[in-house]
């Protein structure tokens, strides 16, 4: 060989780009590249040696083996609840370099499945659709690395690890939203449109001011009279608030007495069968005369000197009652 100066071409065949670079004929030049060629030729034309990226950016995602969707990007110190997944969960390594080939995955430090496909996937997938992984209940270390080569072969391009806990139930599976700093002023609630106002209300008694303490509310005015001692059974009318109703047997002819009514001059039996016999009178203050009190009285006399109630007692019968509702004549 003439002594002179030479240029060697060394190719690397690794996945990924080609990039130009001189080297002069120097012992050793070759010693970092795998299955190269090289042959002599003149000092001006090149040799390409293929070069690797030293690290990637790693995440990795939770996924629902059962529906095949992403959960969430999981991060350092994450607890994971078995019972929020129905036939198991996977985990998934992306990464935005282009050249990885391979992808190991490691649990507490030891190799636990090696991906050569992507989605990379802790427990592997079939197209797609994601085997389950089913760890038990614990703290685990999980870790990806990827490779330049199928099988974890050939250079490492990046690692990722993070740690996690699995339980078995979610502790806290609703939790409260966070109270809005700033709410929004309630409404004023709708009162709706009023009630229209009965149009013909029943008249309430108008009781006296002066009626003594104790006095039933049905009572209108209390008056002095001669009084009597009389007995429940003497009854011919009952109240209820502010009607009054005949309760008679229409003795001493009563029945047959005529008052004046709008409707022009009509018999008490004729008042009362319009008037209808009521709700009843149990429980209702009861009175000696028809009208509660108000007569007219019958001819037996009793009436004049104890028109009021007969339920109380002879201090009954100076309390008046309400008069008979006629606009039902």
């Amino acid at each position: 060989m003439i002594a002179s100066q030479y240029f060697v071409r060394a190719t690397c065949f690794v996945r990924t780009r080609r990039v130009a670079l001189k080297l002069p004929f120097l012992a050793g030049a070759l010693a970092g590249c795998l299955a190269c060629t090289s042959n002599a030729t003149s000092p001006n034309e090149p040799s390409t040696v293929e070069t690797f990226p030293v690290t990637a950016n790693i995440t990795l995602t939770l996924v629902d083996a059962s529906t095949d969707s992403d959960v969430r990007l999981l991060q350092n110190g994450d607890v994971i609840a078995l019972d929020e997944f129905v036939m198991g969960l996977s985990v998934r390594a992306d990464t935005t370099a282009t050249n990885h080939q391979s992808a190991r995955f490691s649990l507490n430090g030891s190799v636990f499945s090696t991906e050569n496909f992507v989605p990379y996937a802790i427990a592997g997938d079939r197209g797609g659709d994601y085997r389950a992984w089913n760890p038990a209940p614990g703290e685990y270390e999980i870790g990806v690395k990827l490779y330049s080569e199928d099988r974890g072969a050939g250079e490492t391009l990046g690692a990722h690890n993070i740690t996690v806990e699995i339980v078995a139930t979610n502790p806290n599976p609703n939790p409260a939203p966070a109270p809005d700093p700033n709410p929004a002023p309630a409404p004023d609630p709708d009162p709706g449109p009023a009630p229209d106002p009965d149009p013909d209300p029943a008249p309430a008694p108008d009781p006296d001011p002066q009626n003594p303490p104790g006095t039933h509310p049905d009572i209108v005015t209390v008056r002095t009279v001669a009084g009597r001692n009389p007995r429940p059974n003497w009854r011919d009318s009952y109240s209820v608030g502010d009607k009054c109703y005949c309760d008679s047997t229409f003795d001493h002819n009563i029945g047959s007495i005529l008052v004046d009514t709008p409707r022009g001059r009509r018999t008490v039996r004729e008042v009362c069968d319009a008037i209808g016999p009521g709700p009843g009178r149990d429980g209702r203050p009861v009175y000696n005369d028809i009208q509660c009190g108000n007569g007219p009285p019958n001819d037996a006399g009793d009436e004049d000197d104890c028109p009021g109630r007969v339920d109380i007692g002879r201090d009954g019968c100076g309390h008046i009652g309400p008069r008979w509702d006629l606009s039902v004549l």
